[in-house]
């Protein structure tokens, strides 16, 4: 039995934590930090779901696009509440639903994580992450180079933590992949953005970036990657090829594939 009909509630992530509306963005910053996590929920005194704040949304209020001084730091965090910021309302499941029904919300959504319900109450998330075991399960043998998201962003490696910042914001995206002489250095994300936010604006981007990355061949089979993706905790895979970098697969680019090759045919 593949693990994709499994439950939600096997895969999902619990205790859920959550923050009320009054959380300042200070204080919301030092738990994406402690946690690893990119979004939080928002709660009210009942503690039902109202709304969510991400990672982005943070940036977006901290980061000063015009801002002239190079030695300023890179993120001014506002006196401002997760109520001021975050997106009313969110995606959920059921925890009885199946890991592959979650997986084409999220695909068709195009969204990282859904949150997970229990007649009614909000008990755990689970993201474009916790499907990866299942992947392994699954045995998926088509090439990585199938499911990598194109085109690659990249930026050189003495380029500015602000410039890149500025960069995230303006194509979408949550990161990009560093390059040096030797190909790809390492990834320069949000995370890295909130984890970087004291550096001065011109500090090269060399000195703040993630360097834990996958490198792998674009023929390598899914399963593989996944594996070793699970067993090493991350998630930031460049496929390369002869001719140098090809393009960068997320959890999200695998969720959304896999959703669409396990749907029936009509």
């Amino acid at each position: 039995m593949s693990h994709f009909t499994m439950p939600v509630h096997w895969y999902m992530n619990a205790p859920l934590r959550t923050i009320p509306l009054t959380c300042t963005l200070n204080a919301l910053h030092h738990r994406f930090i402690k946690y690893s996590i990119s979004s939080m929920p928002v709660v009210d005194r009942s503690e039902a779901l109202i709304g969510v704040v991400s990672r982005t949304d943070l940036i977006r209020q901290s980061f000063a696009r015009r801002e002239s001084d190079t030695e300023a730091p890179l993120l001014r965090i506002p006196q401002l509440t997760a109520a001021d910021i975050m997106s009313p309302g969110a995606i959920t499941v059921d925890s009885q639903d199946t890991l592959e029904e979650a997986a084409e919300v999220m695909a068709v959504e195009q969204i990282h994580r859904v949150y997970v319900t229990e007649s009614g109450h909000l008990v755990g998330v689970l993201s474009a992450r916790d499907v990866m075991p299942a992947v392994v399960d699954l045995q998926v043998t088509k090439p990585i180079g199938h499911f990598m998201s194109t085109p690659l962003f990249v930026v050189p490696s003495d380029e500015t933590i602000a410039n890149v910042t500025a960069f995230l914001e303006t194509i979408h995206v949550s990161g990009v992949v560093v390059i040096g002489e030797a190909g790809a250095l390492g990834v320069f994300t949000q995370a890295e953005a909130l984890q970087c936010r004291n550096l001065p604006r011109a500090t090269p981007v060399r000195d703040a970036m993630d360097t834990e990355i996958l490198t792998v061949k674009e023929g390598t089979p899914l399963h593989l990657v996944a594996e070793e993706a699970v067993k090493l905790s991350t998630w930031r895979v460049v496929a390369t090829d002869v001719t140098g970098v090809r393009g960068i697969v997320t959890p999200l680019d695998i969720v959304r594939a896999i959703a669409k090759d396990r749907r029936p045919a009509r």
